[in-house]
Protein backbone atom coordinates (compact mmCIF):
# COMPACT_ATOMS: atom_id res chain seq x y z
CA UNK A 1 0.00 0.00 0.00
CA UNK A 2 0.89 3.45 -0.54
CA UNK A 3 2.35 5.47 -3.58
CA UNK A 4 5.44 4.01 -4.73
CA UNK A 5 8.24 5.36 -7.50
CA UNK A 6 9.46 3.41 -10.53
CA UNK A 7 12.88 4.83 -12.46
CA UNK A 8 13.57 2.70 -15.06
CA UNK A 9 17.00 2.81 -17.65
CA UNK A 10 16.23 2.40 -20.93
CA UNK A 11 16.45 0.69 -23.56
CA UNK A 12 17.37 -2.36 -21.71
CA UNK A 13 16.98 -1.45 -17.63
CA UNK A 14 16.81 -2.60 -15.00
CA UNK A 15 14.15 -1.23 -13.27
CA UNK A 16 13.94 0.16 -9.47
CA UNK A 17 11.06 0.48 -7.51
CA UNK A 18 10.82 2.35 -4.41
CA UNK A 19 8.71 2.82 -1.77
CA UNK A 20 7.78 6.48 -1.45
CA UNK A 21 7.67 7.14 2.87
CA UNK A 22 7.80 10.69 2.77
CA UNK A 23 7.68 13.76 0.69
CA UNK A 24 7.66 17.48 0.53
CA UNK A 25 7.04 19.39 -2.56
CA UNK A 26 9.23 22.29 -3.74
CA UNK A 27 6.60 24.84 -3.18
CA UNK A 28 6.32 23.70 0.60
CA UNK A 29 10.50 23.27 1.60
CA UNK A 30 10.19 27.09 -0.26
CA UNK A 31 7.80 28.89 1.90
CA UNK A 32 9.52 27.79 4.93
CA UNK A 33 12.31 30.05 4.03
CA UNK A 34 12.23 33.97 5.19
CA UNK A 35 14.61 34.99 2.00
CA UNK A 36 13.23 32.96 -1.21
CA UNK A 37 15.88 32.07 -4.03
CA UNK A 38 15.55 32.28 -7.39
CA UNK A 39 15.52 28.85 -8.48
CA UNK A 40 14.02 28.38 -11.76
CA UNK A 41 17.19 29.07 -13.99
CA UNK A 42 19.02 26.65 -12.29
CA UNK A 43 17.47 23.50 -13.10
CA UNK A 44 19.16 23.57 -16.18
CA UNK A 45 22.34 23.58 -14.79
CA UNK A 46 24.29 20.14 -13.84
CA UNK A 47 24.15 19.30 -10.04
CA UNK A 48 26.73 17.53 -7.96
CA UNK A 49 25.56 14.44 -6.36
CA UNK A 50 26.49 13.37 -3.02
CA UNK A 51 25.93 9.91 -2.14
CA UNK A 52 26.92 9.06 1.64
CA UNK A 53 26.34 5.77 3.71
CA UNK A 54 26.02 3.84 0.38
CA UNK A 55 27.95 0.75 0.50
CA UNK A 56 29.04 -0.38 -2.64
CA UNK A 57 29.96 -3.86 -1.74
CA UNK A 58 26.29 -4.73 -1.77
CA UNK A 59 24.70 -4.80 -5.22
CA UNK A 60 21.54 -3.06 -4.58
CA UNK A 61 23.50 -0.47 -3.38
CA UNK A 62 26.09 -0.30 -6.12
CA UNK A 63 23.35 -0.23 -8.69
CA UNK A 64 21.53 2.37 -6.92
CA UNK A 65 24.08 5.04 -6.40
CA UNK A 66 24.62 4.51 -10.60
CA UNK A 67 20.82 5.39 -11.58
CA UNK A 68 20.76 8.38 -8.79
CA UNK A 69 24.17 9.83 -10.49
CA UNK A 70 22.74 8.68 -13.63
CA UNK A 71 19.97 11.15 -13.54
CA UNK A 72 21.93 14.14 -13.62
CA UNK A 73 24.55 14.98 -16.09
CA UNK A 74 28.32 13.98 -15.31
CA UNK A 75 30.82 16.57 -14.25
CA UNK A 76 34.68 16.19 -14.79
CA UNK A 77 35.41 17.75 -11.39
CA UNK A 78 39.08 18.45 -12.16
CA UNK A 79 38.30 21.06 -14.56
CA UNK A 80 34.57 22.51 -13.66
CA UNK A 81 34.97 25.91 -12.28
CA UNK A 82 32.72 26.64 -9.16
CA UNK A 83 31.12 29.49 -11.58
CA UNK A 84 29.18 26.69 -13.35
CA UNK A 85 27.88 25.00 -10.27
CA UNK A 86 24.72 26.01 -8.87
CA UNK A 87 23.03 22.73 -7.79
CA UNK A 88 23.74 20.41 -5.47
CA UNK A 89 21.82 17.44 -4.64
CA UNK A 90 22.84 14.48 -1.43
CA UNK A 91 21.59 11.63 -1.08
CA UNK A 92 21.92 9.96 2.06
CA UNK A 93 21.40 6.55 2.96
CA UNK A 94 20.15 5.96 6.82
CA UNK A 95 20.86 2.36 7.25
CA UNK A 96 18.46 2.17 10.61
CA UNK A 97 15.33 2.50 8.50
CA UNK A 98 16.73 1.29 5.55
CA UNK A 99 15.61 4.24 3.25
CA UNK A 100 17.73 6.78 0.88
CA UNK A 101 16.67 10.51 1.74
CA UNK A 102 17.09 12.84 -1.17
CA UNK A 103 17.85 16.41 -0.81
CA UNK A 104 18.21 19.75 -3.54
CA UNK A 105 20.28 22.50 -3.16
CA UNK A 106 21.23 25.76 -5.21
CA UNK A 107 24.12 27.52 -3.99
CA UNK A 108 26.52 31.14 -4.35
CA UNK A 109 29.76 31.69 -3.80
CA UNK A 110 30.21 34.94 -1.53
CA UNK A 111 33.87 35.17 -1.37
CA UNK A 112 36.93 34.25 -3.17
CA UNK A 113 37.77 33.86 -7.04
CA UNK A 114 34.71 31.89 -8.77
CA UNK A 115 37.57 30.95 -11.70
CA UNK A 116 38.90 28.44 -9.65
CA UNK A 117 38.30 25.12 -9.54
CA UNK A 118 35.82 23.84 -7.24
CA UNK A 119 36.59 20.58 -4.60
CA UNK A 120 35.59 19.61 -1.49
CA UNK A 121 31.82 18.39 0.26
CA UNK A 122 29.96 20.98 2.64
CA UNK A 123 28.63 19.74 5.36
CA UNK A 124 25.41 20.73 6.09
CA UNK A 125 22.68 20.25 8.69
CA UNK A 126 20.03 17.99 7.72
CA UNK A 127 17.22 19.71 9.27
CA UNK A 128 17.95 23.40 7.73
CA UNK A 129 16.93 24.94 4.72
CA UNK A 130 19.43 27.29 3.83
CA UNK A 131 23.59 27.55 5.22
CA UNK A 132 26.27 29.05 4.74
CA UNK A 133 29.08 26.28 4.84
CA UNK A 134 33.00 26.50 4.26
CA UNK A 135 34.26 24.68 0.67
CA UNK A 136 38.07 24.42 1.18
CA UNK A 137 38.84 27.84 1.07
CA UNK A 138 35.94 29.29 -0.60
CA UNK A 139 32.81 30.73 1.43
CA UNK A 140 29.20 29.06 0.29
CA UNK A 141 25.40 30.08 0.71
CA UNK A 142 23.69 27.26 0.03
CA UNK A 143 19.45 27.12 -0.16
CA UNK A 144 17.27 23.88 -0.27
CA UNK A 145 14.36 24.29 -3.33
CA UNK A 146 13.46 20.74 -2.96
CA UNK A 147 11.99 18.56 -3.32
CA UNK A 148 12.68 16.50 -0.37
CA UNK A 149 12.08 12.19 -0.83
CA UNK A 150 12.38 9.69 1.72
CA UNK A 151 12.54 6.30 -0.09
CA UNK A 152 12.36 2.61 0.52
CA UNK A 153 14.43 0.13 -2.19
CA UNK A 154 11.51 -1.99 -2.99
CA UNK A 155 12.71 -4.78 -5.79
CA UNK A 156 15.39 -4.29 -8.60
CA UNK A 157 14.32 -5.91 -11.71
CA UNK A 158 16.33 -7.07 -15.30
CA UNK A 159 14.88 -5.08 -18.56
CA UNK A 160 12.05 -3.05 -18.70
CA UNK A 161 8.47 -4.06 -18.06
CA UNK A 162 6.21 -4.89 -20.57
CA UNK A 163 2.86 -6.66 -20.91
CA UNK A 164 4.49 -9.76 -19.55
CA UNK A 165 5.97 -7.93 -16.87
CA UNK A 166 10.00 -6.79 -15.99
CA UNK A 167 12.81 -10.01 -15.87
CA UNK A 168 14.09 -11.75 -13.13
CA UNK A 169 14.17 -9.94 -9.82
CA UNK A 170 18.32 -8.66 -8.97
CA UNK A 171 16.70 -7.45 -5.38
CA UNK A 172 13.77 -8.18 -3.38
CA UNK A 173 13.13 -6.30 -0.44
CA UNK A 174 11.86 -8.74 2.43
CA UNK A 175 9.23 -6.22 4.24
CA UNK A 176 7.71 -6.17 0.91
CA UNK A 177 7.60 -9.72 0.00
CA UNK A 178 6.76 -11.50 3.34
CA UNK A 179 4.93 -8.68 4.92
CA UNK A 180 2.08 -10.45 6.99
CA UNK A 181 -0.63 -7.79 6.75
CA UNK A 182 0.04 -8.25 2.64
CA UNK A 183 -0.39 -12.28 3.04
CA UNK A 184 -3.64 -11.83 5.22
CA UNK A 185 -4.93 -9.76 2.25
CA UNK A 186 -3.51 -12.36 -0.26
CA UNK A 187 -5.18 -15.16 1.51
CA UNK A 188 -8.84 -13.27 1.94
CA UNK A 189 -8.72 -12.11 -1.66
CA UNK A 190 -8.25 -15.69 -2.65
CA UNK A 191 -10.89 -16.86 -0.07
CA UNK A 192 -13.33 -14.16 -2.18
CA UNK A 193 -12.33 -15.58 -5.30
CA UNK A 194 -13.36 -18.92 -4.13
CA UNK A 195 -16.43 -17.91 -2.18
CA UNK A 196 -17.17 -16.28 -5.72
CA UNK A 197 -16.49 -19.45 -7.74
CA UNK A 198 -18.87 -21.10 -5.64
CA UNK A 199 -21.63 -18.75 -6.18
CA UNK A 200 -21.26 -18.68 -9.85
CA UNK A 201 -21.58 -22.78 -10.02
CA UNK A 202 -24.52 -22.64 -7.76
CA UNK A 203 -26.23 -19.85 -10.06
CA UNK A 204 -24.98 -22.17 -13.00
CA UNK A 205 -26.49 -25.14 -11.42
CA UNK A 206 -30.18 -23.48 -10.70
CA UNK A 207 -29.97 -21.83 -14.05
CA UNK A 208 -29.47 -25.40 -15.76
CA UNK A 209 -32.60 -26.76 -13.04
CA UNK A 210 -35.30 -24.30 -14.29
CA UNK A 211 -34.42 -24.60 -18.18
CA UNK A 212 -34.80 -28.39 -17.39
CA UNK A 213 -38.12 -28.07 -15.63
CA UNK A 214 -39.47 -25.34 -18.49
CA UNK A 215 -38.49 -28.42 -21.25
CA UNK A 216 -40.69 -30.61 -18.81
CA UNK A 217 -43.51 -28.34 -18.64
CA UNK A 218 -43.32 -27.33 -22.87
CA UNK A 219 -42.96 -30.80 -23.90
CA UNK A 220 -46.21 -31.48 -21.42
CA UNK A 221 -47.62 -28.98 -22.83
CA UNK A 222 -47.43 -29.50 -26.40
CA UNK A 223 -48.18 -33.87 -25.26
CA UNK A 224 -51.62 -32.64 -23.89
CA UNK A 225 -52.05 -30.41 -27.32
CA UNK A 226 -51.85 -33.41 -29.40
CA UNK A 227 -53.72 -35.77 -27.70
CA UNK A 228 -56.91 -33.40 -27.60
CA UNK A 229 -56.58 -32.74 -31.30
CA UNK A 230 -56.62 -36.47 -32.12
CA UNK A 231 -59.59 -36.78 -29.71
CA UNK A 232 -61.59 -34.22 -31.79
CA UNK A 233 -60.71 -35.47 -35.30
Amino acid sequence: SGAHLRILKVPQGPTFTFKLVQYNLIKEVISNQNRKPAWKHTLSLPSVVVLRGLNCSLTHHKLTSTLLQGLFASLNMATVTARSLRRLTIVRYNETDDSFHIRHYISKILNNREDQPFRGEPSIDNGSYSACVDVQDKRVQVWEVGPRLSLKLVKIEEGVPDTRGAGNILFPSPPYFFNRSLSLRTRRSAQIRREERANARKRNRLARIVRIQFFKATCILIRHHLSEQIQIN
